[in-house]
């Protein structure tokens, strides 16, 4: 559980940039080389490049030269392990606590300790 939340974290930070988001719905449908997409998304080749480096490491994106070239894709494993990772975290997740009480009755209350910190104007005895 631990490594797959680390990993999704990993990943997840990679996509929290808008900017790689559109990247990754440019590559959608297909391979396409730096200079369309950076008419797409509408930055300059080299922080679509900078982009696509990140996006490569992360494993989200795969390249392949054709001639003078680079063609990029989004690697479909790779997202489809993400959304089922992500998926069964989730469920990990969001699924009821157990409670270690049958019924709600058999639970004691824990009474709310007072808090000690002083606050300006308390009188110190």
């Amino acid at each position: 559980m631990k490594r797959t939340a680390r990993n999704l974290t990993e990943i997840l930070k990679v996509m929290c940039d808008p900017t790689r988001l559109r990247i990754l719905e440019a590559l959608s449908g297909g391979p396409v080389c730096v200079s369309a997409l950076a008419d797409a998304v509408g930055i300059s080749q080299s922080a679509v490049s900078q982009h696509l480096r990140v996006l490569r490491q992360a494993g989200l994106v795969t390249a392949e030269k054709r001639g003078y070239w680079v063609h990029y894709q989004t690697n479909r494993n790779a997202l489809k392990t993400l959304f089922s990772q992500f998926e069964q975290w989730c469920g990990q997740v969001c699924e009821p606590p157990k409670s270690a009480c049958p019924t709600a009755a058999q639970c004691r209350k824990t009474p709310r300790h007072r808090s000690t910190k002083k606050k300006k104007g308390d009188l110190l005895l």
